[in-house]
């Protein structure tokens, strides 16, 4: 509310919920200054949407809560039109926009590449859209830019060149109107309580869009400290907002360049009652990095919106805490709210794969065989490198690795293995680090075969006959599979 900026939006936590976040007015009665004004915005989840059906229709319950102003914002619009003749490329062509006594001039030459009105409309729209003072589009239905007040109640004038036939093409002069873009809510001094908030867009065919309805929390004006309830614990919905943006996934590993800030959300916990604090304060507070993380703090967060932007590297623990302030008579030290959380390493250390019980000596006999592993600790994901030495009973998980098995606790740091009854031959189990995979470690299982005993000696040399005293040719074997002794 009253900016038109990313961490302001009024929104529910679910669908009929009747949990907002971000909605909160203080009241303020006579005498003067009463209860501020709220200037409101709205967009659709598709920006160009938004630029396109910007003319919208502000409606409020109710009654007595005061009236809604629905604001004008200047829209100005530049046709370009095809001449029958004269030079294609090599021309200038230039859109000058003054604001607030400041001129702009947004140009270009044409070229091969930058000869067709969609091209040079596309151009000069885009250049005229880093002015912070408006928003410009092209629009190729019609052939126009489309320049629009960022600001409600801002003039701007636009002067173009060239406007004759002497080129392929031509700016038409300006043509200005007004639109609705924003509204604002006057309260009524008198007003505390809960006010619906309802906009609709204007289509080009002239109807209009469902209607869009927010709550907005008028807290009353108290003559003492009021006592406030107590706040929801702090979470990260990823909400989609303007231009399809969102406010941000918390990650769960170590914090990549790639990863966006997030915005944090709460609500009084009250019931059915709506949120009793003017604003809200956020704080990180007591962090604790890993031992590998390649920074000291996980980043700085905005007091005010409860947005954390992430320094690269870091991991570890720290709290984040949130407190609700009041109107008109500050914060308590004894209403910080406070959510533990938990950013692992890239690459979580596995200490160990150990068996409990003890390991297969023999083929795996009729009645079966199991194992079970277990880690020092740390929750895995289990891989088997093939299920035929398991019994055709075992579960796998859908992942894409075909041969994940299912831990056997929820903690994921241990597996039951089932032996198929008559395998003989190795497995590989392979456990990997979660919820930040890393790398995996391999325990291998050797089911020994069938003990057998073979003649090295050559062929019927066990087989002889020999007198008393007379030396016997050495006679060897070589025995393989599950045996520790041989007796002779």
């Amino acid at each position: 509310m009253n900016l038109d900026s990313p961490g302001y939006e009024i929104l529910e936590s679910a669908p009929g919920s009747g949990v907002w976040y971000n909605n909160t007015v203080c009241q303020d009665n006579l005498p003067a200054p009463t209860t501020p004004d709220t200037e409101l915005f709205a967009c659709f989840e598709n920006d160009a949407l938004s630029r396109i059906h910007n003319d919208l229709d502000w409606d409020w319950t109710p009654f007595e809560a005061g009236s809604i102003i629905q604001n004008q914002h200047q829209e100005t619009k530049i046709k370009i039109f095809q001449n029958s003749s004269g030079p294609v490329t090599g021309v200038a062509y230039s859109m000058t926009v003054t604001m607030s006594g400041t001129s702009n001039t947004y140009s270009d030459t044409t070229e091969a590449g930058l000869e067709t009105v969609d091209q040079l409309g596309l151009r000069l729209a885009t250049l005229a859209n880093g002015n912070t003072g408006i928003s410009a589009i092209y629009n190729d239905s019609t052939n126009e830019i489309v320049l629009e007040a960022i600001q409600k109640s801002t003039a701007f004038s636009v002067a173009v060149s060239p406007t004759g036939l002497g080129q392929s093409m031509r700016l038409q002069s300006p043509s200005t109107t007004q639109i609705v873009r924003s509204a604002t809510m006057d309260w009524s001094p008198s007003f505390s309580g809960t006010a619906t908030i309802r906009v609709r867009s204007e289509g080009c065919d002239g109807k209009f869009s469902n209607w869009k309805e927010v709550q907005i929390s008028v807290v009353p004006q108290e003559i003492t400290t009021p006592t406030l309830a107590p706040l929801l614990p702090p979470v990260a919905p990823n909400f989609q907002i303007c231009g399809g943006a969102f406010t941000g996934d918390l990650p769960e590993c170590q914090i990549q360049a790639t990863d966006e800030p997030v915005q944090f959300f709460t609500a009084s916990d009250n019931g059915d009652l709506a949120n009793d604090f003017g604003s809200l304060e956020w704080r990180i507070h007591q962090w604790f990095p890993g031992a590998g993380s390649a920074v000291s703090s996980p980043g700085i967060i905005d007091p005010n919106r409860g947005i954390i932007t992430w320094n690269v590297g870091w991991y570890g623990t720290f709290d984040l805490e949130v407190r609700p302030v009041t109107c008109e008579f500050g914060a308590d030290d004894n209403d910080w709210v406070t959510r533990t959380i938990v950013i692992g390493p890239t690459d979580g250390p596995i200490t160990s794969i150990t068996p409990v019980g003890a390991l297969p000596e023999c083929p795996i006999p009729d009645a079966g065989f199991s194992t079970t592993l277990i880690t020092g600790g740390e929750p895995v994901r289990w891989f088997v490198n093939s299920p035929i030495g398991l019994t055709t009973d075992t579960t796998y998980l859908a992942s894409t690795t075909f041969y994940e098995l299912a831990p056997t606790n929820s903690s994921s740091n241990t597996v039951e293995l089932n032996f198929r009854p008559g395998f003989s031959g190795n497995i590989i189990i392979s456990a990997e680090p979660v919820p930040c995979p890393g790398d995996r470690v391999n325990y291998v299982i050797n089911v020994p075969e069938a003990p057998q005993i073979n003649l090295t000696s050559g062929f019927n040399t066990n087989n002889i006959s020999v007198c008393n005293g007379t030396a016997i040719n050495t006679i060897t074997y070589d025995i393989t599979g599950a045996a520790k002794s041989v007796l002779v």
